[in-house]
């Protein structure tokens, strides 16, 4: 009975990590955070039903991009599991100053705050794109 009381405290590794993104900022995010997501990328029982998921999954930033773009849509679906691994899959390139995934995090972030403005996701999408900036991005 231990056991299985301590699988229900401890959250869903890949769930933790999914939700990253859209609720931590930028400085947050240190390396140790990043290992686990990129783990539970390579290893967690999610994947998306996508042609080019595994390449992404595996680290590969340009295609995570891409991914990324086809999942987005017309609309960020705020808590979706396929969006979520999407981002998931580009928030380390983003971290590690890829100006294509900063760009994409900082779009995703900033249509879920228009949809809820007085929300976390405005001051999420300002930092992102501020990092931008410093990466040789302008608006």
């Amino acid at each position: 009975m231990q056991g299985a009381e301590r699988a229900r405290k401890r959250p869903s590794p890949a769930r933790g990590e999914l939700a990253v993104w859209r609720s931590n900022l930028p400085e947050s995010i240190d390396e140790e955070m990043l290992d686990r997501i990129e783990q539970a990328l390579r290893d967690g029982p999610l994947r998306l039903m996508h042609p080019r998921w595994p390449a992404a999954a595996r680290g590969d930033a340009s295609v995570a991009v891409g991914v990324a773009l086809d999942n987005l849509g017309p609309q960020v679906r705020v808590g979706a599991t396929a969006t979520d691994l999407a981002m998931t899959a580009i928030l380390p390139h983003a971290c590690r100053g890829n100006p294509a995934a900063v760009l994409v995090l900082t779009h995703a972030l900033a249509a879920l705050a228009r949809k809820d403005p007085g929300g976390e996701a405005h001051a999420l999408a300002s930092r992102w794109a501020a990092r931008g900036a410093r990466v040789g991005l302008t608006s």
